[in-house]
């Protein structure tokens, strides 16, 4: 452990050695490059190194569908287009530093020195726990999706909500992808706790209730025993603050995480301003609500510190935006991020009903709303009005219910369907566009890449969508999110292979209105077409 805690210590100084080194003007003396390079040897040197031959070489890949994807082969969806596009042959590749994904994605092709040292420290920040909970409705989703039981969906894993929330509708097949080793722990666990869990009301306890200590008992029983030895090291390593990862199941895992800590620094500063959230969570009406909003959180974003605040990139890495993502919600309002804020907030506290929306319960009170579900399911019952639904119950996107500020996964009308259905769930750390490129064409109904592509350039873009048109079954569908309202492709994504697309605008706008996370600007669907 002491010389765990001594390496540790190590990479931590290089870092800041390796920032300070590329902030140096380009008159800098040249002992800064010796160090740098002693630096990185160093580090090369004591960094744990194993083999994984599930991965292929993308850099090679990319080289050899870009000199062969052209307009030619792009212009029909035949046998004989599938059979030109020859995949290369897998190798093995060196397992990179838990960070080095992230830092390879956050990076953007053209940036100035000091917006480079911002994506190194966002990258810094995002290779540990983000997302307890990711913020995308799953009720918004299932419905651009259509998800029935043929159906082999490809998704970003984040928190895996929504991994969980879609295997209510029984898809053959999900495979979920993170470039975040904690979000792969996370969502391997929450799958390993719906196949061994013995019943709803402990599933429930663990994910919707994690400050109990007898969460601690189902970690020991049910999941240590069968989780896979890479999410049990993470979860029985050590934070920042040298406690046990597997303490937050008990020591409520909302409150972890980068995004936890931040929603936690909001609420002190909140307290400081004399605004109390219970009024909001308390209310009955959706008149209480808006007046709550338009007295009490609207004048805040007035107030010259949290303008000041807001005005920098950095102070919203704890939403877990980066600075390319920052600028585009900027463009929103002209540069004026405090008014990007009151309007995305005024949404989520004013267009749905308080009891309807888990989103705005995590988000002021940091906890789901779990006693009408409990009530439901005391004793082993359910509400009558759910009861014809209780069992190969499923989602068609429009349905709220009485536990609408629960997850679904997390109901128990559900809870049938995700133990019956969490076999068909693989988890992996890996980019979305590798794994794509590592199946065989055609073999993909749906495509779920969250807000990810806001972090891309267009290179990198181009990367992702040469690899889903690939991959892309008849009548695929892709969903995404944007940080702006429009989406990001158009005059982006070359003309050859978005041509093949059709973005349903019509329903995207509907399905924006939907969104009860209300963080996002813009919901966008679209269909193959070729």
């Amino acid at each position: 452990m002491t010389i765990t805690i001594k390496m540790n210590r190590l990479f931590f100084i290089s870092h800041i050695v390796v920032i300070k080194a590329s902030s140096e003007t380009k008159n800098s003396k040249p002992n800064n490059l010796h160090k740098f390079q002693y630096i990185k040897s160093l580090k090369s040197s004591l960094r744990l190194k194993y083999s994984n031959p599930t991965k292929i070489n993308t850099s090679k890949t990319v080289t050899a569908l870009s000199s062969t994807f052209d307009s030619q082969q792009l212009s029909t969806r035949s046998t004989g287009y599938k059979n030109n596009m020859t995949m290369p042959a897998t190798t093995t590749l060196e397992k990179p530093h838990k960070a080095k994904l992230i830092r390879k994605a956050v990076r953007q092709q053209e940036r100035t020195k000091k917006q480079s040292i911002l994506d190194q420290l966002f990258a810094q920040l995002f290779s540990g726990l983000v997302y307890s909970q990711i913020w995308e409705d799953p009720l918004v989703d299932l419905e651009a999706m259509e998800i029935d039981e043929t159906h082999h969906i490809v998704t970003i894993a984040s928190g895996g909500c929504n991994v969980m929330n879609y295997l209510i509708n029984s898809p053959a097949r999900i495979t979920a992808v993170d470039l975040n080793r904690a979000h792969v722990a996370l969502t391997r666990t929450k799958v390993c706790a719906a196949k061994n869990f013995p019943d709803h009301k402990s599933f429930h306890q663990f994910f919707a209730v994690p400050n109990k200590r007898e969460n601690r008992h189902l970690y020991d029983q049910y999941i240590m025993p069968n989780l896979d030895a890479t999410s049990k090291l993470y979860w029985q390593g050590r934070d920042k603050t040298f406690r046990r990862r597997s303490r937050y199941f008990t020591d409520n895992i909302y409150h972890r995480g980068l995004l936890g800590n931040f929603i936690g620094i909001c609420h002190f500063m909140t307290r400081f301003y004399g605004v109390n959230f219970n009024q909001l969570l308390s209310a009955t009406t959706m008149e209480q609500q808006k007046e709550f909003f338009d007295k009490k959180l609207s004048p805040l974003l007035d107030k010259k510190l949290i303008t000041w605040l807001t005005s920098h990139p950095a102070s919203l890495y704890g939403l877990g935006i980066p600075p390319a993502q920052y600028t585009a919600l900027a463009e929103c309002a002209d540069g004026d991020m405090a008014e990007v804020l009151r309007e995305r907030l005024r949404k989520l506290c004013c267009d749905y009903p308080i009891n309807q929306n888990y989103f705005a319960w995590q988000a002021f009170g940091r906890s789901y709303d779990t006693m009408t579900n409990l009530q439901a399911e005391k004793l082993g019952t359910v509400h009558p009005a759910e009861k014809s639904q209780s069992h190969n119950s499923s989602l068609n996107g429009s349905q709220l219910n009485d536990n609408g500020a629960l997850p679904p996964y997390l109901q128990f009308q559900h809870y049938q369907n995700i133990a019956d259905n969490a076999e068909r769930v693989d988890v992996s750390q890996a980019s979305i566009t590798d794994k794509l490129l590592s199946m065989p064409a055609g073999s993909v109904d749906r495509v779920v890449l969250l807000d990810a592509q806001d972090w891309m350039d267009d290179k990198t873009l181009n990367e992702l969508w040469h690899a889903i048109t690939y991959t892309a079954a008849d009548n695929a569908r892709v969903i995404f999110r944007t940080a702006g309202h429009d989406s990001i492709l158009e005059g982006r994504v070359k003309n050859e292979i978005l041509s093949k697309w059709s973005y349903q605008r019509e329903k995207s706008a509907e399905l924006t209105k939907k969104d009860r996370s209300a963080i996002y600007g813009g919901f966008h669907l679209y269909q193959f077409t070729s």
